[in-house]
């Protein structure tokens, strides 16, 4: 049963991957389903997979007339497009096997050229993931960074799909491993919509259900019911908003409007 898989402190109530098949509530998966990006619909989309945290996997890329990156990519036409930009590039553990050997903080700056130099050569050794992002003189982060302004021309930023969801960051991500590389067990605190434009990536799910029973890093203290981690030490709502600042601010609405 889904409670007795569950702590207490773990309120996660969207899809689990069952043991036996398709639960009788409709939530549970036993494999990811899939379906056809031409004919699905935003509507659809948040409500049979987003709503009940139900992974997809969707065939077929955008359909928005401003994606052009599937037509246009390649090696050379990215180089030619953010040559001279710098990024930070993972560097694959030499003491680690073919398979855990990305995501342990090892880095370096190097200009885009020279990544697509080493990966058109076959290299193997580095990785390009998640850039740091400016900020504004609020604090707020902006949508993307390096590599991808160069590209920006190329995707829209709020894709049909996700209909009246707006993203929180967007990133690109570019290594070459013939045996296969991994980039470890780990969670993301925002949902993914992941384009695979060339190459093969496979992803392992677990879902938050599970975390009582997966190595973390930190002591887990709450998970939400949309699945949301809190750690110790934190106090978040289900949003990812911080609860204290959330009260405080209710708090001055309330005797503002009192006033």
């Amino acid at each position: 049963e889904r409670s007795s898989r569950m702590a207490a402190w773990n309120r996660y109530a969207g899809a689990c991957v069952s043991e036996s098949g398709p639960g009788s509530s409709g939530r549970d998966v036993a494999t990811v389903p899939q379906a056809e990006g031409s004919s699905l619909t935003a509507q659809a989309f948040f409500k049979d997979f987003v709503a009940p945290r139900k992974p997809l996997l969707v065939r077929g890329h955008l359909s928005d007339e401003a994606w052009t990156l599937s037509a246009r990519w390649s090696l050379a036409w990215f180089e030619a497009r953010a040559g001279p930009e710098r990024v930070k590039v993972e560097v694959r553990d030499p003491e680690a096997g073919s398979g855990r050997s990305f995501g342990q903080g090892r880095e370096v700056e190097m200009p885009v050229a020279a990544l697509c130099k080493h990966v058109r050569e076959g290299g193997e050794a580095l990785y390009m993931t998640t850039q740091d992002l400016t900020h504004d003189a609020d604090g707020r982060p902006a949508l993307f960074g390096t590599p991808v302004t160069c590209l920006s021309d190329c995707f829209p930023v709020r894709p049909q799909l996700a209909g009246n969801l707006i993203p929180a960051n967007l990133n690109i991500w570019l290594g070459r491993s013939a045996a296969g590389s991994s980039s470890g067990l780990h969670h993301d605190f925002h949902d993914n919509l992941y384009l695979l434009l060339r190459g093969r990536k496979r992803f392992r799910l677990f879902a938050p259900s599970d975390a009582g029973r997966l190595p973390m890093v930190g002591t887990i203290t709450a998970v939400h019911p949309n699945g949301r981690f809190q750690y110790e030490g934190e106090t978040v709502n289900a949003d990812g908003s911080d609860a204290g600042a959330s009260a405080a601010q209710a708090a001055a609405d309330a005797q503002a409007a009192a006033s």
